[in-house]
């Protein structure tokens, strides 16, 4: 997971233990629960929910597609981004960009987080230093007062009693070997004064208390950012005090003593310094716990019953609106892609006299636009969108030859194919990949905001085994095969081969849903069905409507989509941010002294609810720009014919450099 990423998560987790905590503060003044024991478990209950968010909550697992090819590395050694210099990296970014850009604004932030919990930290190892110096520094009580040792018999604890002169007010702490100090103001207070300011002290040494207060420190260190988290545990230790102030009435059944052994304690005006340990009086808590002692308030137990299982309820009903809203993103999940077709065949080795690779180089293709612009096939490939398998040579069939052909594809601004030359194969093969080429469409290539011609190469394979057959599907509905000629399901189902669908432009979205429903309901293996189409896309056995994200340069989408009733989703969606962060991430570098702007594009799957199933780079892998916009908000999915439908979005990003 990137510090990106890392950084959204803890936003997102962030926002939705301030959603819980408000609805659990709002909720239980709501139904004025008032006990001590019931608020502190409920505040407790409240503070470890949210620690187990990332742990009971779904997370968002982005599928990513990186292209890669299943040929030699000999055979896709051309250059591999949109200019031939230009790098992608997986590390640290160019030693040529500013300093802001090689080390970004969120990793600042991130090491400020950071910072503030090693501060915390910091503070809490030097309040232990300052219990145990208070503790070298007090004098121990050997024997002790008939007041102590009656309360210690009641409440049945022993701990180690000291006075110190460095201290306003009672405080204990320990576990194994626990502690009391007390002032030496205490020594001349009146008994029935230090009865229950003892009793006080010896209730938190038998409940253990100092062990929860250094856990509840160490999470206010780990989570020191966040208001509502320091809220929650505040309520938590005032509850705790009035828990144990209702536990000194109960023993020693002498209330007016305890308030005024408190307002003694309080007139003193001191406080030690700050020290993880219980204290007698803490600022701001006094007035509250005085009016619980003196105005009690009841609650009946049907009452009690209800008030607590219509909180619980709502506050799950809240945790799961803030975990949807808010939701928490997985790192993403890559997989390859094959940059040609599957096939069983296996290609052989070119003969000693085929033809060898050529590389053209174009210096002045990065300043001249209209002059072609290398990119690498694995790019390329990502933009295709319409593609037509060749066809089987009869005489290769006949001969069991299989094989490989490398051709070279001149794409011009409208992303058709404008040329096609071989590089290298079997010469049996080199016409019908040449024929099945031309046919092919390619999504445009954006430099400096303007659509120019590009050069790549292609791989296509052929072998005899189940190859795919072609069937098109025309504007009526009808399936055809590769001649024109109306072609049954019975006779598409016939044998294990794959069928490749081809949709002609003009297809409505009604007329391709329903021939994918006819083809499933036949029983036809969906796994085997390949759709070829600029309009649409056939993944996971469902048909996405494929759109683009408008952008300044482009203000419509550059496909006209067939289905006129088709209106693409709605995001709520910053480009510019975007372009930012894919900037700084790193993973882009371009020759020394490069000026001037391009596109880089992802593409975004989105359900017909409004979800985002997928996301992936088709020319980079950047997976903060992946992180980002898997937690983009969708406004409205995509309609056809009024009924929402899933979508396949397009997202170009304009890069200046």
């Amino acid at each position: 997971m990137t510090a990106h990423l890392w950084l959204e998560n803890l936003a997102a987790y962030s926002l939705q233990v301030a959603v819980l905590i408000l609805a659990g503060s709002v909720l239980i003044y709501m139904f004025r629960l008032k006990t001590p024991v019931v608020l502190m478990a409920l505040w407790q209950a409240l503070l470890l929910v949210c620690l187990l968010l990332p742990v009971i909550q779904p997370w968002h697992h982005l599928r990513q597609t990186m292209p890669s090819s299943i040929l030699p590395a000999a055979l896709t050694s051309f250059p591999s981004p949109i200019f031939p210099d230009a790098e992608i990296l997986p590390t640290a970014p160019s030693s040529s960009q500013a300093w802001w850009l090689q080390f970004p604004r969120y990793k600042l932030v991130v090491l400020a987080l950071g910072i503030g919990a090693g501060l915390r930290f910091l503070w809490l190892a030097l309040g232990m230093l300052r219990l145990l110096r208070y503790r070298n520094g007090s004098r121990r009580l050997a024997a002790l007062p008939d007041v102590i040792r009656e309360v210690q018999w009641q409440v049945g604890v022993s701990p180690e009693i000291f006075l110190s002169a460095e201290i306003d007010t009672p405080v204990t702490f320990g576990f194994r070997k626990p502690a009391v100090l007390f002032p030496e103001s205490f020594a001349a207070m009146a008994e029935n004064l230090q009865r229950p300011i003892a009793c006080h002290e010896l209730l938190h040494v038998q409940r253990r208390d100092w062990l929860f207060i250094v856990l509840e420190e160490f999470l206010r260190s780990l989570l020191w950012f966040h208001p509502a988290i320091w809220w929650v545990l505040g309520r938590i230790q005032l509850s705790r005090e009035q828990v144990v102030d209702r536990e000194v009435l109960r023993v020693t059944g002498e209330r007016d003593r305890y308030l005024e052994s408190l307002l003694h304690i309080a007139s003193l005006r001191g406080r030690p310094a700050a020290v993880p340990a219980p204290l007698l009086l803490k600022e701001g808590h006094l007035v509250q716990r005085v009016t619980l002692m003196i105005k009690e308030s009841k609650m009946s137990r049907s009452r009690l019953v209800f008030s607590l299982g219509a909180i619980a309820a709502l506050l799950i009903c809240t945790g799961t609106f803030a975990a949807a809203w808010f939701p928490l993103a997985g790192a993403p999940d890559t997989a390859s892609r094959a940059a040609a077709p599957p096939s069983a065949g296996t290609p052989v080795s070119p003969a000693p006299g085929a033809r060898k690779p050529v590389r053209t180089e174009n210096p002045t293709a990065q300043k001249d636009p209209r002059k072609p612009v290398r990119v690498s096939s694995g790019v390329q490939e990502s933009k295709l969108t319409y593609r037509v398998e060749p066809n089987y040579p009869a005489l290769a069939e006949r001969k069991h030859v299989e094989g490989a052909v490398i051709v070279e594809v001149s794409v011009n601004e409208e992303g058709s194919v404008s040329n096609v030359r071989v590089l290298q194969g079997n010469q049996l093969f080199e016409q019908a990949a040449i024929d099945a080429v031309k046919q092919w469409r390619y999504s445009p290539t954006y430099l400096n905001g303007v659509a120019v011609p590009v050069v790549a190469t292609a791989a296509l394979r052929f072998g005899p085994s189940n190859p795919a057959t072609q069937v098109f599907l025309d504007a009526q509905g009808l399936l055809k095969d590769g001649e024109g000629n109306p072609i049954s399901l019975e006779e598409m189902a016939s044998g294990n081969n794959p069928i490749r669908l081809t949709i002609a432009l003009s297809v409505h979205g009604a007329t391709v849903e329903n021939a994918i429903k006819t083809i499933r309901d036949r029983g036809f293996e969906m796994r085997n069905l390949q759709v070829s189409s600029p309009c649409y896309a056939f993944v996971d056995g469902r048909i996405f409507y494929r759109t683009s994200l408008p952008d300044s340069r482009t203000p419509s989408s550059p496909q006209t989509f067939a289905d006129p009733s088709f209106q693409p989703p709605l995001l709520d969606i910053d480009l510019e941010r975007l372009a930012t962060i894919a900037k700084a991430s790193g993973r882009i570098k371009f020759p020394t002294g490069f000026t001037g702007e391009m596109d880089i594009s992802f593409m975004m799957r989105l359900s017909e609810k409004g979800e985002i199933l997928s996301v992936q780079g088709n020319s980079f892998d950047i997976p903060e720009v992946i992180a980002a916009l898997g937690h983009t908000r969708v406004i409205a999915p995509g309609r056809c014919r009024n009924e929402f439908v899933p979508t396949e979005m397009s997202v170009r990003l304009n890069i200046s450099f």
